[in-house]
């Protein structure tokens, strides 16, 4: 949650992309995330940093770990179909 409140807090005083991941030795990818995840959000860059609250961070976490849902394709439907019970076979 550190590393994330410090990327928000660099991002939102409108530090550069690249200046960020070096000063916090982080991916520029994992960077770019916590940005959207803050847009998402509500935050601004320029914002006053007082914005960047527990729950403002942890909404920007569940954002950025959040695993989206999709569907199963054919394979699975197919394993699902030979699956037999431990112990009937």
């Amino acid at each position: 949650m550190t590393e994330v409140k410090e990327v928000l807090r660099l991002w939102v005083g409108g530090t550069g992309k690249k200046r960020i991941a070096a000063q916090l030795g982080i991916d520029g990818e994992d960077r770019a995330r916590y940005a959207r995840a803050a847009l998402e959000v509500g935050l601004r860059q320029g914002e006053m940093v007082p914005a960047l609250t527990d729950d403002v961070v942890a909404a920007v976490l569940q954002r950025v770990r959040a695993v989206p849902a999709r569907e199963h394709g054919e394979a699975w439907a197919r394993c699902e179909q030979a699956r037999t019970p431990i112990g009937s076979g």
